[in-house]
């Protein structure tokens, strides 16, 4: 398997955006266009051969081809929206010519993440189905 690479930049003072811009080798799969997704959907999950997932202040991206990347970010990030949806929570675009995957992401404050967080009820141990990726959310 290749390697991405990445960037990170903290846009505005104090932070309102965060760009990450990922490189992707020739050798990896391209997106068809980029699926950008919450971590808590499972909808679109292996729709692309690149894809984003965002989970608070890590983001996570994905390529056939290629070792997954987790970037951690100083701040927490939203994810909403597809490629092409500038609905101002996050959006991904995609050059194939140079292999370049950016994702523009709003920043959200901690007590807003916090507050989501307090909103998704945990999971009670014995709930979970064999087919879920959410082993975090036990009691």
């Amino acid at each position: 398997p290749q390697v991405m690479t990445h960037a990170v930049e903290y846009v505005g003072r104090p932070v309102e955006r965060v760009t990450l811009t990922v490189t992707v080798p020739q050798t990896c799969g391209r997106p068809q266009p980029p699926v950008l997704q919450a971590a808590t959907s499972t909808s679109g999950r292996g729709a692309a051969p690149v894809r984003v997932a965002i989970s608070g202040h890590i983001v996570h991206v994905s390529a056939d081809g290629c070792y997954d990347l987790s970037v951690p970010l100083l701040f927490g990030v939203a994810a909403g929206g597809t490629s092409g949806n500038n609905d101002g929570d996050g959006s991904c675009e995609y050059d194939e010519a140079s292999g370049t995957l950016v994702c523009r992401l709003r920043y959200v404050p901690l007590g807003e993440l916090l507050a989501a967080a307090r909103e998704e009820k945990p999971l009670p141990f014995g709930q979970l189905g064999l087919g879920t990726d959410s082993l975090m959310e036990l009691e």
